[in-house]
């Protein structure tokens, strides 16, 4: 395979325990111990049958991955982005999964043939369920099986119509125009996670009271918000705009966004102060890993390493625009000698550029993040000075109601307390003065 940047390639990809056919992800296997005893450890309580081992795509980077020209990475997205057809992790409608599955034939099965596709061929393949959706070919609740034979024939013609019409399409041209339609989703390339709603998010959001769960998506661009039912876009939220993330003891996931309108730049006159979002889950600490592997796979993928003085001092958006198209270099046949000699010199200060435009981006969000946090701290010194002292009053009335307490008691006893006191600081003085 072919990588931009061989050196974060095992990052993109990894091996998943899965519960449900390999479409959603309880835990993933890492490679710095040993994959038997994390299976042991993750299962326990399961049933074997219905965990599987999974290999997948990790990080959908877009140069290394998602515009891979690699045939093996290609076969890769493919196969993966049927799987994910097929089990339902994308949504589609009728129409596309019709269109899709036709596409997968010409890849599976070549050119239609009159004498061969004919009814029941495409049905022969586990009864369709290779071809399209499960929701598509299982029963429907109150269908009699009759009615669902009636409806898997007719979506078996579709299907060879459909199929019909791509003679002398190749099986790699088939290939991707299935990447190309599901390109088209805007939910493709994000590892989806189903949480619940906090209370003061809701508001956050402008979700409505009685919403209970939807579903975080993380991708290369940042965290997304969809729908639960068709997976459509309720709200992004860009990696510049996602100042710090994690998750509770637990396992609720939260993040500080600062929201702006589709995700994009600052504005003059809004509020940028982060907001932290609260979701209810059990698989924080994977949203947030996910997070902190995009932007370390980001920083290791090479994008950031051309960088001119001015953007890197300036922000950090500037840095992001960097493309590998702007890098080309046209040399003439005489330069080719000088390009040689010159390329190590090159390498130098393309490296001592990255790592100055680094230290600017990072003491440049320090001071921003320094800068919030001593507004919210000068915001509320009044609420904590009160609090301070009522705390204050509150334990000096709890001291002197126990000393007063103790004085009674000692009182009803007939024990003379002044006088003890006295001997008491007595044997203090002669204490200090043995001392001296």
């Amino acid at each position: 395979m072919k990588f931009m940047n061989p050196q974060s390639a095992h990052l993109y990809f990894g091996l998943f325990l899965s519960q449900d056919f390999g479409t959603n992800f309880f835990q993933r296997l890492h490679m710095k111990d040993s994959f038997l005893k994390q299976y042991k450890r993750h299962t326990m309580g399961k049933n074997p049958k219905h965990v599987m081992v999974v290999f997948k795509i990790h990080l959908f980077m877009d140069q290394e991955i998602m515009m891979s020209t690699d045939p093996v990475i290609r076969s890769f997205l493919y196969f993966q982005a049927v799987h994910d057809l097929l089990t339902g992790y994308y949504p589609c409608s009728v129409e596309q999964a019709v269109w899709i599955g036709a596409l997968n034939c010409q890849y599976r099965f070549g050119d239609y043939e009159e004498n061969v596709n004919r009814a029941g061929y495409y049905s022969a393949h586990c009864g369709l369920k290779d071809i399209l959706p499960f929701w598509l070919v299982d029963r429907r609740e109150g269908e009699t099986p009759s009615q669902q034979q009636i409806r898997l024939e007719k979506l078996e013609w579709a299907i060879m119509e459909a199929h019909r019409k791509m003679i002398s399409l190749t099986s790699t041209n088939a290939r991707d125009q299935v990447m190309e339609n599901c390109k088209h989703f805007s939910f493709y390339g994000n590892v989806f996670f189903l949480v619940g709603i906090e209370h003061m998010t809701k508001k956050m959001l402008n979700l409505s009271p009685g919403r209970q769960t939807l579903i975080i998506g993380i991708s290369i661009v940042g965290l997304k918000l969809f729908e639960k039912s068709n997976k459509s876009c309720i709200r992004r939220f860009l990696f510049r705009n996602l100042s710090t993330w994690g998750f509770t003891q637990s396992g609720d996931f939260f993040v500080d966004a600062t929201f702006r309108k589709g995700g994009g730049s600052a504005r003059e006159g809004k509020d940028e102060t982060p907001k932290r979002l609260v979701f209810k889950t059990d698989k924080g600490k994977m949203i947030a890993d996910l997070l902190n592997e995009y932007a370390k796979a980001i920083m290791k993928s090479g994008r950031y390493t051309h960088v001119s003085h001015h953007a890197a001092s300036t922000s950090s958006e500037g840095v992001v625009g960097g493309d590998d198209d702007d890098d080309e270099v046209h040399d003439d046949d005489d330069d080719n000698d000088d390009k040689k000699d010159n390329e190590h010199d090159g390498n130098e200060h393309k490296e001592q550029v990255h790592h100055a435009g680094l230290v600017n981006i990072l003491k440049a969000q320090g001071l921003i993040r320094g800068w919030i946090l001593r507004r919210q701290v000068h915001q509320n010194a009044a609420a904590l000075l009160i609090q301070s002292a009522w705390r204050g009053h509150k334990a000096r009335m709890a001291i002197d109601f126990l000393i007063a307490h103790m004085t009674n008691l000692l009182l009803s006893e007939g024990v003379d307390v002044m006088q003890a006191v006295k001997d008491v600081q007595k044997k203090k003085k002669e204490v200090r003065e043995d001392m001296v």
